[in-house]
């Protein structure tokens, strides 16, 4: 005999109801590690170098003159550049005793240097004035020790006979001599 349940009876699937609204986003998850740096490429081959400038343009000495516009010609080896000078360098040169900065270029060369100043400073400026005098060595131990203090020596001179100021000799078992002052 054969039993036949009823209830158990799935009908037909139905139509699939409408999309509903999208969630609210989750937090973001935590990063992944990082790969694997790749191998560096091979290096490329070095370009030709290039020439070599000349020497910065140097005076090597003191210059003893003092020029305010365009120079007089002077034998490039009197000046004592460090080389032949060329024709639109620039230089530095200390004039008048080293106490101006001169700031020059070179407009003609040669066995002569003709140079045009731009600018020629004065490194030394005015004398300022005179500070005022300080304390005499008395004036300065008597600021030192003020009525009351205490003075320490090996001298049996009382220290009012050399700096000033009333001084009474105290009694002590110590070595040298204890002044102590008074007025």
């Amino acid at each position: 005999m054969t039993k036949i349940l009823l209830g158990n009876v799935k009908g037909p699937k139905g139509d699939t109801g409408p999309q509903g609204k999208q969630g609210v986003q989750g937090p973001q998850g935590p990063a992944g590690a990082t790969g694997a740096t790749g191998a560096t490429g091979a290096k490329g081959e070095a370009g030709q170098r290039g020439e070599t400038g000349l020497p910065a343009l140097i005076i090597t000495r003191t210059l003893a003159g003092y020029w305010t516009s365009a120079c007089s010609d002077f034998d490039w080896r009197t000046l004592s550049f460090n080389r032949a000078p060329v024709v639109g360098e620039y230089f530095f040169a200390m004039t008048n005793g080293g106490k101006n900065l001169m700031y020059a270029q070179i407009t003609a060369t040669g066995e002569n240097v003709t140079f045009k100043p731009f600018s020629n400073t004065s490194l030394v400026g005015p004398k300022g004035d005179k500070g005022e005098t300080g304390m005499s060595a008395s004036q300065a131990f008597i600021a030192a020790h003020p009525v009351g203090s205490i003075y320490w020596t090996t001298s049996t001179t009382n220290p009012g006979t050399t700096y000033g100021g009333t001084w009474k000799e105290c009694n002590t078992i110590l070595p040298g001599h204890i002044y102590q002052r008074t007025a």
